[in-house]
């Protein structure tokens, strides 16, 4: 579905929409669906006209969504309204948001998560979740403590990664209780980076170069997170990237080809020049999609 068309700065000017994007975040730009990268710039993804809409519709939920966040009393009731509305004619058109239809386009963004967790799973089916159920509740008759568990997609939702501050705050836990607990439920896991370890949700954490995370793992160097790294802990982590880790697939069954039909064959011939001092020509025959290389002295075909 990807497919970069341009690397041109992503400024806020050229919104289409009031929310705050990030890295990862889908917009909609000159009709058409584009995704911010890491250092900022964008792309656009090539898409089909009913994929379009089913991500423009996917966007605006996300944003709705968003914007209820943070919404004060005045106007949250009417943009729970809005998001229900929106949510129920997404369903009637496509089908549930976690269906394996709808699954891929939503986690195309990176708030993937935060828009399929309008819906939660029962008997087997997925349902609305209860903040599609219940009516808009202002800020006074809200729990001002959450669950563990809440805190953490709320730090998810308002800053897109996990802020222990935002969730000790949140749930009244001291910083030090949240990282023991939510590593021994298994909520969030030690994850490396560049930038050196920090926590993250399951999804970020089985994504990604796994065989890496598993070598990372193996050295034992956890950073600020040591103390909380126990060999119990150690081993649940490593259990969980076993499960996802893909098979090594076998030398003989590797497909190996010096040359492919879009490879422009001028370069496989100087390639072949530089190698081995010889001089080849290489003739692609259309009729039997096979090369006809001729070589000093000897012929033969691939």
């Amino acid at each position: 579905m990807e497919s970069p068309k341009s690397n041109a700065p992503y400024t806020k000017t050229e919104q289409t929409y009031k929310c705050n994007l990030r890295a990862g975040n889908l917009f909609i730009k000159d009709q058409k669906i584009a995704k911010i990268t890491d250092t900022g710039s964008f792309y656009f993804l090539k898409t089909k006209r009913n994929e379009f809409q089913k991500l423009s519709q996917i966007i605006s939920l996300r944003d709705a969504y968003l914007k209820l966040i943070d919404a004060d009393d005045f106007s949250g009731e009417k943009i729970l309204s809005d998001l229900k509305y929106q949510y129920d004619v997404f369903v009637f058109q496509y089908g549930n948001l976690n269906d394996k239809e709808n699954y891929q386009f939503v986690t195309q963004d990176i708030q993937g998560p935060l828009i399929l967790s309008l819906e939660t799973p029962k008997d087997g089916l997925f349902v609305k979740s209860q903040i599609l159920l219940e009516p808009w509740q202002t800020k006074t008759n809200q729990p001002e403590l959450l669950s563990l568990a809440d805190g953490i997609m709320y730090s998810m939702n308002k800053t897109n990664e996990i802020n222990i501050e935002i969730i000790s705050n949140s749930t009244g836990m001291q910083p030090e209780e949240v990282i023991k607990e939510s590593l021994s439920k298994k909520l969030l896991f030690v994850n490396p980076s560049k930038d050196g370890p920090h926590l993250t949700p399951k999804f970020r954490f089985l994504s990604g170069d796994i065989s890496k995370k598993l070598q990372w793992y193996q050295s034992k160097q956890f950073g600020m997170f040591q103390p909380y790294m126990d060999r119990a802990q150690i081993s649940q982590s490593i259990v969980e990237l076993e499960k996802v880790k893909p098979p090594i697939t076998p030398f003989e069954d590797l497909d190996i080809n010096l040359h492919e039909p879009w490879f422009p064959i001028e370069v496989t011939q100087s390639f072949i020049f530089d190698t081995y001092q010889t001089i080849t020509k290489i003739d692609y025959i259309e009729s039997t999609s096979k090369y006809a290389v001729t070589l000093p002295k000897c012929k033969s075909s691939k």
